[in-house]
C-alpha cells in the first residue's frame, strides 16, 4: 500500500463504498428497528420544508405548533427522498448510508489535496466508512453523513484554492458555499468546520491570501444569506422557536453534571477508543499537529451541547484526519526519538479500521439478518390497519407507527423531546384515535378514549409490540 497511486486510491476506494452499501443495503427494511431520531428528522422536513402550515406533528409544542431546527436542509432531503419512494421507511436510510459514504469520501478527498499520500488518504477515508457510530447514524436515518460531508468538502475546496491553482477563487467561493451549508444540513456540523479553520490558518501566508478569503466570505456570506432568507420565507421569524431550534440541537444545552457528564463521555471514549487516543499522539509531529489540536477545538465546541455519540462524532472525522496524517508523518517520529510508537502507529490504524469493519459489516449484519423475523416491522403496519386510512387525528406513543401513518394519510401527533411520554390531557382530548405500548385506560378514558384493541407481539422475542388502541365513540370502531 505504501506506493499505491491517485488512480489506483479511487478505483480502490469505489469498490469499498461500492461494497459497504451494497451490505449496508439489504438489512435497511428491518434492520435497526423503527426509532425517534429517524422518524422526527423526517417529521422535522415534512413541517419546515414541504407543509409549512402543518397542524400536526410528532414534535408538538405546549405552544400548539411543531418543533422547528435551523437545520431544516437534512430533513428536506431526507422528506423529498421518503415522498419519492412512496413513504418507505428504507429510501431515507439508504438516502442515509449513501450521506455516511460521501463524508469518508470527503475526507480521503481532502486528505489527499493536504498531501499525505495515495495510502494515508485511503487509510483515513476507511477509518470514517467504518466508524462504528457513523455506520449507526446513517443506517438508522439520521443526516449527520450529509452535514459533516458539507464541512469537510469546504476543507478540501479551501485547500485546492490555496494552491494558487486556476479557479482558485471560484473553489474560495464554492468552499465558503459549502460552509455555509453545513449548519443548516445539521446544526452540529459547526464543530467539523474546525477542519475549514486549519486550513484558513495554514493558508494565511499564502500568496494570495487576501483575495482567496475574500471570495471564501463572499460564497459562505451570500448562501448563508439565502438559506437564512428560505427559512424566514417557509417559518417566518427565525428567533421565534430560537429557544427550542437552539437549545434541543446544538448551542444551549443543558448542563449535566459530573455524574451525568462522565458515563456519557467515557461511552464516546470506548466507542472510538483508537481515533481518539491516535489523535492526542498526534500532537508529536509537526504535521498532524494542527489536525489533533483541530479534534480539540471541535470537542470544546462541543462541551456546551447536549453530549451523547451523536454529538461525538463530528469531531471524528478530524480525529481520523489527524491520525493519517499521524501515519504519513511515521518518519517525523522516528527523527523525534519516538521510533517504537512509530513502530504501532500503522498497526493500530489498520486494526481500527479491521475492528470497524467486523462491527460495521460483520456483526451489525449478522445481528440483522439472525434477527430479521423479530425485527420484521409488518406487524406494525397490520396494527395500523386496525384503525385504516383517513384524515384522522391519532395520538402515537410508540414511534415506529409513524410510517405506516404516513401511507394511510393519518395527522400524527406526539409531545416533543423529554415530554414525548407524556399524555397531555388537553391534546388527547383532541384525538380520534390513540396508540400506546402499554395499559393506560383511565388516563385515555379521562380523555373520551375507549380501548377497542390489544394487539401482542408476534413473538416472545419480537422487536414490536404489544400495543393498545384506544378511539374516540364518534369515530367509527377499527376493522
Amino acid at each position: 500500500m505504501t506506493h499505491l497511486s491517485r488512480s489506483g486510491m479511487l478505483k480502490l476506494w469505489a469498490a469499498l463504498v461500492f461494497v459497504t452499501v451494497a451490505m449496508h443495503s439489504t438489512t435497511l427494511v428491518w434492520s435497526p428497528v423503527f426509532w425517534i431520531d429517524e422518524v422526527q428528522i423526517l417529521d422535522f422536513g415534512r413541517s419546515l420544508v414541504f407543509e409549512p402550515d402543518t397542524t400536526w406533528s410528532i414534535s408538538w409544542l405546549p405552544e400548539e405548533r411543531p418543533a422547528a431546527t435551523y437545520g431544516y436542509l437534512g430533513p428536506a432531503l431526507q422528506e423529498g427522498v421518503y415522498r419519492m419512494s412512496g413513504f418507505q421507511a428504507w429510501a431515507p436510510r439508504l438516502a442515509s448510508v449513501l450521506g455516511g459514504a460521501a463524508a469518508a469520501t470527503a475526507l480521503l478527498l481532502w486528505l489527499w489535496a493536504r498531501g499525505v499520500g495515495a495510502s494515508a488518504s485511503l487509510l483515513g477515508g476507511a477509518l470514517l466508512l467504518v466508524e462504528p457510530v457513523l455506520v449507526q447514524s446513517s443506517r438508522g436515518g439520521r443526516v449527520d453523513g450529509w452535514a459533516i460531508a458539507a464541512a469537510l468538502g469546504a476543507a478540501w475546496a479551501f485547500r485546492r484554492a490555496s494552491e494558487g491553482r486556476e479557479r482558485s477563487l471560484v473553489l474560495a467561493g464554492v468552499s465558503g458555499a459549502m460552509a455555509a451549508t453545513a449548519p443548516f444540513l445539521w446544526p452540529t456540523a459547526v464543530a467539523t468546520l474546525v477542519a475549514v479553520g486549519v486550513e484558513l490558518a495554514q493558508a494565511r501566508r499564502a500568496r494570495g491570501f487576501a483575495a482567496i478569503a475574500a471570495a471564501f466570505t463572499a460564497g459562505a456570506a451570500v448562501t448563508g444569506a439565502a438559506l437564512v432568507g428560505v427559512y424566514v420565507m417557509l417559518q417566518g421569524n427565525p428567533l421565534a422557536q430560537a429557544d427550542v431550534a437552539l437549545g434541543a440541537q446544538f448551542v444551549v444545552g443543558e448542563w449535566r453534571g459530573p455524574a451525568e457528564m462522565i458515563p456519557i463521555v467515557l461511552d464516546a471514549l470506548v466507542r472510538s477508543l483508537v481515533l481518539w487516543l491516535i489523535a492526542v499522539l498526534a500532537v508529536l509531529t509537526p504535521s498532524a499537529r494542527p489536525l489533533a489540536v483541530a479534534t480539540g477545538v471541535a470537542l470544546l465546541i462541543l462541551a456546551p451541547s447536549r453530549l451523547y455519540a451523536y454529538r461525538f462524532l463530528y469531531a471524528l472525522p478530524v480525529a481520523a484526519a489527524a491520525g493519517a496524517a499521524l501515519f504519513a508523518s511515521r518518519r517525523q517520529l522516528v527523527e523525534r526519538g519516538h521510533r517504537r510508537l512509530a513502530a504501532v502507529v500503522a498497526p493500530l490504524l489498520l486494526a481500527s479500521v479491521v475492528l470497524g469493519a467486523v462491527i460495521s459489516l460483520g456483526a451489525r449484519q449478522a445481528v440483522a439478518w439472525n434477527e430479521r423475523v423479530e425485527r420484521d416491522p409488518a406487524p406494525v403496519y397490520a396494527a395500523a390497519q386496525r384503525i385504516g386510512a383517513g384524515d384522522m387525528s391519532v395520538f402515537i406513543g410508540e414511534v415506529e407507527f409513524y410510517h405506516p401513518g404516513r401511507q394511510l394519510g393519518w395527522r400524527m401527533f406526539r409531545p416533543y423531546g423529554e415530554q414525548g411520554d407524556h399524555r397531555p390531557p388537553e391534546l388527547l382530548a383532541r384525538m380520534d384515535f390513540a396508540i400506546t405500548g402499554q395499559e393506560e385506560h383511565d388516563v385515555m378514558a379521562a380523555a373520551g378514549l375507549v380501548l377497542v384493541a390489544s394487539i401482542a407481539p408476534a413473538s416472545p422475542m419480537a422487536r414490536y409490540g404489544p400495543y393498545w388502541i384506544y378511539k374516540r365513540s364518534a369515530v367509527r370502531a377499527p376493522r
